[in-house]
């Protein structure tokens, strides 16, 4: 598996942990490397389409390298850890400049981080700035080490995503969104340069859910969630974020959309859920059950690092959708008496 590998990406990116902030736990583990090793450096990073992203890095003070750059690369293109006594005398690593550079990186021993399907997605890797020999001992504690952060990795990404329909939870939506607001850009859903530095959320929920349970029962509701769930990822981007953000409430974080797409967006999904497949439900629901959901759709407003403010704009003209009969899609721009908060600039 390259690293270019499409599989091996997607592995990668269902972590949502690229760009993320620090958290305690990784850097607790690249401490006891450094302490275990009487290292000056030592890092857990993550080997991106073209860079090399550090989640956890003390004594090196950089966040993210070009991949072409990385000495990690190398490590993740086998199971077996890497071990380099002295990278100005290893052909591959011995015109990097940081080994040549004022970061005088020497001795390298790096484990891969490799997910439960086999992806190799990274590594925990120490540093010396003088040549130094590792042992048998010193490449099984790396492994170990390396075995705990995609334990910790696991654990997170289960704590993450809701468990009845596998996506994303609140919290999990809320990190993802922060990452994609301090970016500062998408990957583009519009017409112009502009766009592109866009970014636009929906959120909606489905109608008359409580009667649906509490007339057909709470498996019928979970299949109901599950379906739409599954149809709603169906019709979406890859770098779209979609989540369960709460009972029945769900949240999508489209990434450089211009608001007249994003309402377009918003009706595709609203349309596809009342035109589900009963397939998979028919054992639940009758065929006369309607499952329809109504829609709120705002901007993120330019300057806003948290996706807080853009939930409450868009849960105002949800509750307009509802106040106008449900099952329609309503965009807090058309809100003539949130006008003059929500300003001309949506």
């Amino acid at each position: 598996m390259g690293l270019q590998d499409v599989d091996r990406q997607k592995v990668l990116d269902g972590y949502q942990i690229l760009d993320s902030g620090y958290e305690a736990g990784f850097d607790r583990i690249t401490e006891l490397a450094r302490t275990i090793f009487d290292a000056p450096a030592a890092v857990i990073c993550f080997i991106d389409k073209d860079r090399q992203w550090f989640k956890s890095h003390p004594g090196f003070d950089q966040r993210q390298t070009p991949l072409e750059h990385a000495i990690c690369r190398f490590t993740v293109l086998s199971d077996k850890a890497l071990l380099i006594a002295d990278a100005l005398a290893d052909e591959r690593t011995r015109d990097n400049p940081y080994v040549t550079g004022p970061d005088h990186l020497r001795a390298y021993a790096g484990a891969p981080l490799i997910a439960p399907g086999g992806a190799r997605i990274g590594t925990l890797s120490v540093f010396d700035r003088k040549p130094r020999r590792f042992t048998p001992r010193d490449e099984d504690i790396l492994q170990q080490l390396a075995a705990i952060v995609m334990h910790n990795l696991e654990l997170r990404r289960v704590a993450d995503h809701d468990w009845l329909t596998g996506v994303p939870g609140r919290g999990a939506f809320e990190r993802r969104s922060r990452a994609i607001l301090s970016a500062g850009n998408g990957s583009g859903n519009g017409s112009g340069a502009a766009d592109r530095q866009r970014n636009a959320l929906i959120v909606f929920d489905l109608d008359f859910f409580k009667q649906l349970n509490d007339t057909y029962g709470h498996a019928a509701g979970d299949e109901v969630l599950k379906e739409v769930s599954r149809t709603c990822q169906s019709s979406l981007r890859e770098q779209d974020v979609f989540s369960r953000i709460g009972g029945e409430e769900f949240s999508v974080l489209l990434p450089g959309t211009a608001p007249d797409v994003a309402e377009k967006v918003a009706r595709r999904l609203q349309q596809r859920i009342a035109a589900m497949p009963r397939d998979r439900l028919s054992k639940y629901l009758p065929e006369t059950a309607g499952i329809t959901a109504s829609f709120g759709v705002t901007m993120v407003q330019e300057g806003e690092a948290s996706i807080k403010h853009a939930l409450r704009r868009a849960d105002a003209a949800l509750y307009a959708a509802k106040e106008r009969g449900r099952n329609c899609v309503v965009c807090s721009w058309d809100l003539a008496a949130a006008e003059p908060f929500y300003g001309k600039s949506q």
